[in-house]
Formats: C-alpha cells, structure tokens, sequence
C-alpha cells in the first residue's frame, strides 16, 4: 500500500505537467498594423484601406460595409482615368487646384466617379449609387497629400508670374 502512494503522486505530476508546459507556451501575437492609404489620406469613419498587388503602380481600396469602394491606382504608368467617362459620357467635369495642387474630377452617367491628381499621377475611382457615395468620395480623396514638396510652396511657384 505504501508502495503505491507515491507511484499515484509520480503518475499524477506526469500526467498534469504537459498542460502546465503548453499553458506557459502559448505566445498571444500582436495584431499586424494595416499600412496607412495613399498619402496619409483621410478615412471617414468606418472605412478601411487595403493594399492591392499591382504590377507597375501602387493599387489598393478603402472601403467600409454598406458604403463604396473606392480604388486607387498611382504611378508614371497609371495614366489620367479622368478623362474617361464611359460609353454614355460625362453628367459633369470639374478641373480644379486644391490645397496648390491640380485635382480632375468626372461623374459618368453610370455612376462612375473619378479624381485624377495629373502631376502626381494619382487615380481614384468608386461607382456611386448615391449622393451620400459622391460625398464620401469626394470627402476622403479630396484630403489626397502626394509626398514632396507642401502644397504652399507649390502653390506660391504655380502662380508666381513669369519674370521677363
């Protein structure tokens, strides 16, 4: 009989130290950071970027449930999207500086809403389905920042006249 007792101690510490050990072990990783939109721009509340594989530009989407999705497109080879208002045209057309930098605007009778940033070579473009989507377009891509120089100092050499 005395025999046993510690035979069913040695048996019970055996058979609880595998849960001990893989308790101890279990490593609990940090969340990975999603990388910030294009520029810094920013996100209304409920949306989300996510980046995208491109081949020669950076592509991504910011997007949030029930709301548009907004994709973008920028480098050399992306092109001027704003221009192209699709097969049945344009309801409207806007070129305009904002923030010292020149931002094209395109609504196409489908719904289709473009902004193109020409010296930055930067597209953005979502199909609307509301005045709400036209808001929410306009209200995150217009906050668009291309890296370089800031915007006043780009401005103040736009505009600057031509010295003879």
């Amino acid at each position: 009989m005395l025999k046993r007792i510690p035979l069913i101690i040695v048996f019970g510490l055996v058979a609880t130290l595998p849960t001990l050990a893989q308790a101890t072990k279990t490593l609990t990783l940090p969340k990975p950071t999603p990388p910030p939109p294009p520029s810094n721009i920013q996100l209304l509340d409920g949306y989300t970027h996510k980046v995208l594989q491109g081949v020669d530009t950076r592509v991504g989407e910011i997007s949030k449930p029930g709301g548009i999705t907004i994709r973008y497109d920028n480098g050399p080879s992306a092109g001027l999207y704003a221009w192209k208002c699709g097969k049945g045209g344009c309801l409207w057309y806007k070129r305009q500086f904002i923030n010292g930098r020149e931002v094209r605007l395109s609504l196409s009778e489908e719904g289709k809403i473009v902004a193109t940033f020409p010296k930055e070579h930067a597209n953005f473009l979502a199909q609307t389905k509301s005045p709400e989507d036209i808001a929410d377009f306009l209200l995150i891509v217009l906050t668009y920042r291309a890296t370089g120089r800031p915007a006043a100092q780009e401005k103040s050499e736009e505009h600057k006249p031509k010295q003879k």
